[in-house]
């Protein structure tokens, strides 16, 4: 048996983003864990982890949205070039493709109105108070397939509510098509429940 704290944050959001840093190197100082994933949408928060983990020796893979995700401009895409090149430059790959919760499914519940087996299972993620528990489950899965992560072993994912921030597990990935293997093992931080009149994204 062992106890271990778990940060809590009295609201979702990119104010908790530095906290979640800070939580994360905490938990990196045991050793035990070689990769974080991380989503960013813009490539901030990206690039905040990716300066504090330089000279480390871990290896952090970014997530971004697909293009056209968070815009009514076709095909547009929120990663900011000038992000995608630094960390690049610093050795951490970056994967933009589609959403392991939402894929082309989506487009048929958006359609039909009806519900997706994915859907399904990222709304019960969501039940966690935070859209971030969701977006790192996700993320596992697909940095997995991009082949950024291992699948033998832990890692930690790093996800937020929106922008920033505000919720790390350490868990242990798996490929899409093997979804069900997929083990958090481990809450590090998160908000405690959404603020007042907040819809998940």
């Amino acid at each position: 048996m062992e106890k271990a704290a778990i940060t809590y944050f009295d609201g979702a959001g990119p104010a908790n983003t530095q906290a979640v840093l800070s939580c994360v190197l905490e938990r990196l100082k045991k050793g035990d864990i070689r990769e974080v994933v991380l989503a960013s949408t813009t490539g901030q928060t990206a690039l905040l982890f990716a300066r504090a983990l330089a000279g480390s020796g871990i290896k952090l893979a970014v997530v971004g949205e697909h293009a056209g995700h968070s815009h009514t401009t076709p095909d547009a895409q929120s990663f900011a070039p000038e992000a995608a090149q630094e960390l690049a430059e610093k050795g951490c790959p970056l994967f933009i493709g589609p959403h392991a919760f939402s894929s082309i499914e989506r487009g048929f519940s958006n359609r039909f109105h009806g519900v997706s087996t994915a859907e399904i299972v990222a709304w019960a993620l969501r039940q966690f108070a935070t859209d971030g528990v969701k977006v790192c489950a996700e993320i596992a899965v697909m940095a997995a397939d991009a082949g950024l992560i291992p699948t033998t072993r832990d890692v930690i994912a790093v996800a937020g509510s929106g922008r920033g921030a505000d919720t790390a597990l350490v868990l242990r990935p798996a490929h899409m098509d093997r979804y069900l293997d997929l083990e958090i093992g481990e809450i590090l931080c998160k908000p405690r429940r959404r603020k007042a009149g907040e819809a998940p994204v």
